[in-house]
């Protein structure tokens, strides 16, 4: 599209792409022609004798300019001289009509037609010249004259006694002009008045109005109406809301840009993103044809910020992105930055809520207004002129249809644009086809390797994203098959269900590759699997299935046992509430339980081993007490724990406060500090909210009489510093009022004479801070001000 070039030198900012006005009737999809035509005829129409001044109103945007292309080449055919120029650039009250004589020179002389301009003129127009370039070099507007030297604003004034010698022009004058014209029309467009300093409007409306009343002439002013009569009624008040009755008066046939037919939309639509992102398919512009906006460069900023995405895209296949999807994102990201924002995290946060697929009509209807309200809140807020119940429809479209995807997958096809991925599923595919033709660890090492080079990322990242899209791929082809209508689809399906979970067999027992032998053991990679593993185990059913699950359920024990971070697997299972079956029958409902139950117990005794050693390490539990550890509190203080329902668990709990304190003096005062915790946190007396309490260590207590006992005994085993001895006081008492007999918690001989100290002691301070008052009062005749002395 060719940039549009005007006789004063300049172009507008941002031309060129998807802001080029459209330069021929082939590139015509809005209907720009029929405008042009129109315009045309009703030029043709004018008397010779007369001036006709037309107005082409619409937005920015809106295609005006294109209309003004294809009409310079009707009237160009006709013979007519074509002067044209943009508002953009003028400087000052005088500054359009300095701007129009200017050009108006320019064509004349190119056209070999004398011009009527006195010897004064001549010279302010060599003057005028290079201010004009001078000032268009370092800003637009009125506001710079005030800025810059004396001698320049000198300049702007020669500027307007050019613009005044041309108003001195007589009749003589312009009859010699327009005989010289010999019966041809001079056509005058003034495009982008609606973006030039709003001071010069008025006047250079009247000045058509009054000044330039010329037979011959035709003036056509491309304007956004809305802004003009702003501007005009800030001008002057006298306007207020009848500047569109001025503008009656100075624009004889006015025509508005018309408002594209969806038809139209989804025409131009078609060709900007064929040339920009041919990579969208044809259905996704039908999707979105009647979302889009009515301006045309609007539609192919659309297309060319999707274009971004050609490279992705060509590594991806087509069931991968969610192009329609996206399409709908760039409609609502163009039209306001801050709607997409909070769709954005509607649709990627899991605590959100906006899932308005699920639910009832009417609890749709409600999560729609909502969503509506927090989006309108938030176009209005921008202040953005777009069509908002059109953006906020498109976004209302994409929030359903995203709300049924996964958060993950919906952040990857957002990220897109940011991120170059490591692996798609279809490079995935095509990196397995070759490795089963040997099984050979270097084609997997090298595809990691490239891949990590690819993303800009470590190799342990690469290979963490090639194991996520094989456990992904073992997924897709399991729902293939509960999804599948015929025998023969089935069997086929599991043929491949045997393959896909190979793949993960030889990454969790054979693969030597180094990133993917770390990723392997990560919390992620692991959780993954068994998260997997768990959806299907219950589908058993039909043949082959239960070999699948075998093998599923036997890699998944592997994936566990190698894992490092086995406390969050063990929290992925629930033992917190046991909510949430994933299967309703009774059958199904039983193998995941008894799932559950096993990988529980293959995991449950290193991660109480590790609970249990933190007893012996400087502040080890003050974290957990802390909630830090959500797993390590739950095990320590609920009764519902393996601690406290499995015997050996529980032994080995009451045998950690066992050791022998002499054998062991090193860690004798840390054991007692975290035993200390401990009894706080059974007690409910260490965070806002536990899984502990009187009810919970009353059940603990009464299955396993000897824990509680155990941990005391470790922090009454020796004296503390006479300061903590209330405290320890007080720790006992409460144990006693939650059911543990005082029997079983031995008050220890330190104890007991700490305790008559401490009453002594409070007595003696007593009794010497009365002698010492009374003492003072009877040497200074005022009370004591020592420690204890009231």
């Amino acid at each position: 599209m060719a940039l549009t070039q005007y006789t004063d030198g300049t172009t507008r900012p941002g031309e060129g792409g998807h802001d080029a006005p459209i330069t021929s009737a082939d590139e015509d999809h809005f209907g720009a022609l029929a405008v042009a035509r129109a315009v045309h005829r009703t030029i043709r129409a004018a008397p010779r004798g007369w001036s006709t001044r037309i107005g082409l109103y619409g937005a920015w945007g809106s295609g005006k300019t294109s209309i003004l292309n294809l009409l310079e080449s009707l009237e160009k055919s006709d013979s007519s001289i074509v002067v044209r120029f943009s508002a953009w650039s003028a400087i000052g009250e005088a500054g359009v009509l300095a701007l129009f004589y200017e050009a108006l020179a320019h064509d004349l002389k190119r056209e070999n037609i004398n011009q009527p301009l006195r010897s004064q003129t001549k010279q302010v127009v060599t003057k005028a010249r290079p201010l004009g370039k001078f000032l268009r070099g370092i800003g637009r507007g009125a506001e710079i004259t005030q800025q810059i030297p004396q001698g320049v604003t000198d300049l702007v004034s020669e500027a307007a006694s050019f613009a005044a010698g041309w108003l001195a022009i007589n009749k003589q004058d312009i009859q010699a002009l327009v005989k010289q014209l010999n019966g041809r029309r001079v056509v005058v467009f003034i495009d982008d008045l609606d973006r030039a300093d709003p001071r010069v409007v008025p006047k250079t409306l009247l000045a058509l109005r009054e000044l330039l009343d010329w037979p011959g002439f035709s003036f056509v002013l491309a304007f956004d109406k809305g802004v003009i009569a702003k501007a005009l009624g800030e001008y002057s008040n006298a306007y207020g809301d009848n500047a569109h009755v001025f503008l009656e008066k100075v624009v004889d046939v006015p025509f508005e840009v018309p408002t594209p037919t969806n038809l139209q939309k989804q025409a131009l639509a078609t060709h900007a993103f064929a040339a920009c992102c041919s990579f969208i398919p044809t259905e996704t512009v039908q999707a979105i044809a009647i979302f889009l906006p009515d301006e045309p460069r609007r539609i192919k900023l659309i297309a060319r910020n999707l274009g971004v995405l050609a490279s992705v895209a060509d590594r991806h296949g087509t069931e991968e992105v969610d192009w329609t999807g996206i399409a709908f994102y760039n409609i609502v990201h163009e039209a306001s930055s801050e709607a997409a924002a909070w769709l954005t995290n509607a649709v990627t946060d899991d605590t959100a809520g906006w899932e308005l697929w699920l639910g009832d009509a009417k609890e749709r209807e409600k999560r729609e207004s909502q969503a509506r309200a927090e989006l309108l809140e938030r176009i209005n807020k921008a202040g953005q002129p777009v069509a908002v119940d059109r953006t906020v429809s498109a976004a209302i479209v994409l929030l359903n249809r995203w709300s049924q995807e996964t958060p993950e997958k919906v952040r990857y096809w957002l990220n897109l644009v940011l991120n170059e991925p490591t692996f798609t599923l279809k490079e995935y595919r095509s990196l397995i086809n070759e490795w089963f033709i040997d099984r050979d660890d270097r084609v997997i090492a090298d595809a990691v390797e490239a891949a990590a080079q690819r993303a800009a990322t470590s190799q342990l990242e690469a290979s963490h994203h090639f194991i996520k899209l094989a456990i992904d791929n073992h997924n897709n082809v399991l729902q293939a098959m509960a999804d599948a209508e015929t025998e023969l689809q089935f069997l086929e399906l599991a043929r491949q269900a045997s393959d896909t979970l190979s793949v993960l067999e030889f990454v969790w027992t054979i693969c030597a590759v180094g990133g993917v032998q770390q990723a392997r053991k990560t919390g992620e990679a692991t959780a993954a699997l068994i998260s997997m593993t768990s959806r299907w185990i219950g589908w058993v059913r039909n043949p082959g299935e239960g070999d699948l699950r075998k093998r599923e359920r036997e890699i998944a024990m592997t994936a566990a046992q190698m894992c490092v971070d086995k406390a969050r697997l063990y929290s992925d299972t629930d033992p917190y509430w046991n909510r949430g079956r994933s299967f309703q029958d009774a059958e199904s409902a039983a193998i995941s339980d008894a799932w559950r139950d096993a990988l529980r117990a293959a995991l449950i005794g290193p991660i109480t081993e590790d609970l249990l050693k933190r007893f012996l390490k400087p502040d080890g539990l003050l974290t957990t007490a802390r909630g830090d550890y959500e797993l390590g509190t739950w095990l320590l203080e609920s009764h519902k724990s393996p601690f406290y329902n499995d015997p050996s668990l529980a032994l080995k709990l009451q045998n950690v406060f066992a050791l022998d304190g002499a054998a062991h003096e090193r860690i004798s005062i840390v054991l007692r500090e975290n035993a200390k915790l401990y009894l706080h946190m059974l007690l409910f007396q260490v965070r806002d909210a536990s899984w502990g309490g009187l009810e919970s260590l009353k059940a603990i207590h009464a299955r396993f009489p000897r824990i509680v006992p155990a941990a005391w005994g470790v922090v009454a085993r020796s004296p503390v510093p006479f300061r903590m001895v209330s405290s320890i006081q007080k720790l006992r008492n409460d144990l006693i009022d939650a059911g543990v007999s005082q029997e079983l918690l031995v008050e220890p001989e330190w104890m007991k004479q700490a305790i008559v100290r401490l009453a002594d002691t409070k007595n003696t301070k007593a009794a010497e801070g009365i002698l010492a008052g009374n003492a003072s009062l009877r040497a200074t005749g005022e009370p004591s001000k020592r420690e204890g002395g009231e």
